[in-house]
């Protein structure tokens, strides 16, 4: 199983996502957070997402990418520009639906100053409570099923399933 690596950088407002490896809900909490700031961010014009390292990613790490999709529109900014290779990951996100809330590009733009990897920087680490994790995991969620009616059937139970443990105050067992 390949590590998962979150970085990030940020020109005049601009940002840029980069997820490397097998990204799965253990960088939820850092990614939640860090989609949070930059939408609350006064200066935020865009985001550029580079999943071009990406071998693999979850539901939770797409409903995340959602909810910046969902972001810019309600912001009025433009859609987020995503760099994916053709591949599983291509395929998860146009299976959830996704393609059609983000810029599908295959490869990074080349000489664009807003992408210079030097500059990159790890995602600042969270430590956060089962709980915490269990309602961010439902969020991310509960936005894909709002996204795209095939994933109301796809993730119903889940969504059932972390609706209950938050509830509860268990978090995720």
């Amino acid at each position: 199983m390949s590590t998962s690596n979150a970085q990030y950088a940020v020109h005049n407002g601009s940002y840029v996502i980069k997820l490397s490896g097998n990204v799965r809900m253990t960088l939820c909490a850092e990614l939640d957070s860090f989609v949070e700031l930059m939408l609350g961010d006064p200066c935020f014009t865009g985001v550029l997402l580079d999943l071009t390292h990406a071998s693999a990613v979850d539901s939770t790490t797409l409903g995340l990418l959602a909810k910046i999709a969902v972001g810019c529109t309600e912001q009025g900014k433009e859609m987020p520009l995503m760099a994916c290779s053709a591949g599983d990951v291509l395929l998860m996100v146009k299976g959830m639906g996704l393609a059609r809330y983000f810029v599908i590009i295959g490869a990074l733009p080349e000489n664009d100053e807003r992408y210079d990897a030097s500059e990159l920087k790890n995602l600042p680490q969270i430590n956060s409570s089962q709980q915490e994790v269990c309602r961010r995991v439902l969020e991310a969620h509960q936005i894909l099923i709002k996204l795209d009616d095939k994933n109301q059937h796809v993730f119903r139970d889940v969504v059932a399933l972390l609706e209950k443990e938050h509830q509860s105050g268990e978090g995720l067992s």
